[in-house]
């Protein structure tokens, strides 16, 4: 029996100051991709406070890397997320 070579995916994900939504949906997305080779790409705009909190709930996490939105705007922090997509 072949093996199919599973192909991997990013999600890229703006956030701003919804900690607790982001863990609902991390949570949520583990039960739905069960079987596929998913990576989340967080580009973050929260303030101190709530990047503090979000860096916590990743943690529990492997799939997941997060950077500061230098730039204001949520579609000018996907262009800047762009370049830290590894998938093909």
């Amino acid at each position: 029996m072949k093996r199919i070579k599973q192909k991997k995916i990013t999600f890229l994900l703006p956030i701003k100051n919804r900690p607790k939504e982001l863990l609902k949906l991390l949570k949520n997305c583990k039960q739905v991709f069960l079987n596929l080779n998913y990576f989340f790409l967080i580009i973050d705009a929260s303030d101190k406070k709530n990047h503090l909190k979000n860096l916590k709930i990743l943690k529990k996490y492997k799939n997941i890397k997060i950077f500061r939105q230098k730039s204001k705007g949520i579609q000018r922090g996907c262009i800047e997320g762009i370049n830290h997509i590894k998938t093909r």
